[in-house]
């Protein structure tokens, strides 16, 4: 969502208008407009679509002053994930001989971030075993860091692996 302030104020500069000028268009006390414009009083849907039709600013500044949309529910995590990102964790540690750690670490990272995200989420011990695997994650990514010669990156994912351990609360682990 863009800047309601810096919206309004391109236009207001591509018109060369001051605050009371624009406030004078809308119609409205300036004091109003600072304070809306400044996000220290709501900008109502009645006001957005008053100000943006003053500046000529063709549903830019409705949009601006939309209030943010909700975030998505969250959906319940399904147990088969775990064994889902086993099977890439270890497909990773296969394509390695053949792909070579270049092309992988990309592909490797974005599982783990998602990887993490839902384990975020998770409950319980499906929570601890996608810790567990985001450990495992984190091992081959330090690996492969240490395989294209990334010695200090090989090593921050190597504490991530530990920390990551330590998360799932497997004492094996």
């Amino acid at each position: 969502m863009a800047d309601l302030y810096a919206v309004a104020a391109r236009y207001m500069d591509a018109k060369g208008w001051s605050l009371r000028a624009t406030a004078a268009a809308v119609p409205c006390n300036p004091g109003t407009l600072s304070r809306v414009l400044r996000g220290l009083k709501p900008c109502g849907p009645s006001f957005a679509r008053a100000l943006d039709a003053a500046l000529g600013a063709d549903g830019e500044i409705i949009a601006a002053a939309a209030p943010p949309a909700p975030p998505p529910q969250e959906t319940p995590v399904a147990p088969e994930l775990v064994d889902y990102f086993r099977q890439q964790l270890a497909g990773h540690y296969a394509a390695d001989r053949f792909l070579g750690p270049g092309r992988l670490i990309g592909v490797a990272k974005a599982q783990y971030d998602l990887l993490c995200d839902i384990a975020g989420t998770a409950s319980g011990q499906l929570r601890g075993e996608l810790w567990a695997t985001a450990a495992g994650f984190a091992a081959l990514l330090g690996w492969l860091e240490q395989d294209a010669g990334h010695i200090a990156d090989s090593a921050r994912w190597h504490d991530v692996m530990i920390e990551r351990a330590h998360r799932s609360g497997d004492r094996q682990l």
